[in-house]
């Protein structure tokens, strides 16, 4: 079986700190480790009548499924959540989850591509992080003539775990559903997920 990596931007503004764990549990469905960025609070641009800030992050989610068959399941998981996606002006709306794919990496790739990564401030700072803790190298990302500043970042809880100032991997146990939260202090010890999922 083939299992191809997925970078997805997440967001919410509308009950993020319950809508983004939500939609993360989403994910966990599908992939048993999904690892996350840090989340940053990302100011209101576009969505008039609103004064809703956005929570945002990045994941990598390893799946079989195909591109277009994961797009399908994240507009599903997207409409379960509150979304209505039917209203032709819901770009310009609050939202309740959005999750969109940024691109995919074939197992075993070390180079992320530089081309494809989205220049957006919301969301490039959390993707170099995240490519930055699974080792994996971004030539040319220095971004010399990009200024993004200094987007503040935020934690929420998720299922017991603070999450949200550093990049991390969330692990699920397929038998019991036991959510596991790793970072990096933990990696550096060679502390087993695994172990303490039967813990």
């Amino acid at each position: 079986m083939i299992t191809t990596a997925f970078f997805l931007a997440l967001g919410s503004n509308l009950q993020p700190q319950a809508n983004v764990p939500r939609m993360l549990d989403s994910l966990l469905a599908i992939s048993p480790v999904v690892d996350i960025s840090p989340i940053l609070i990302t100011p209101l641009v576009g969505i008039p009548n609103s004064r809703n800030d956005f929570l945002n992050l990045v994941v990598r989610i390893q799946i079989s499924q195909t591109a277009q068959e994961l797009k399908a399941y994240l507009v599903s998981e997207e409409i379960r959540l509150g979304r209505d996606r039917s209203d032709p002006s819901s770009k310009i709306k609050d939202r309740v989850a959005d999750m969109d794919i940024l691109f995919a990496m074939e197992r075993g790739l070390l180079d992320a591509p530089y081309h494809l990564l989205p220049e957006e401030c919301y969301v490039r700072p959390q993707l170099l992080s995240l490519l930055t803790y699974l080792s994996l190298n971004c030539p040319d990302s220095g971004d010399p003539d990009m200024d993004c500043g200094i987007l503040p970042c935020t934690t929420l809880t998720y299922h017991d775990y603070t999450i949200g100032y550093d990049p991390a991997t969330l692990y699920q146990d397929p038998n019991n559903g036991r959510v596991l939260y790793v970072d990096r202090g933990w990696q550096m010890a060679g502390i087993s997920p695994a172990e303490h999922l039967a813990g």
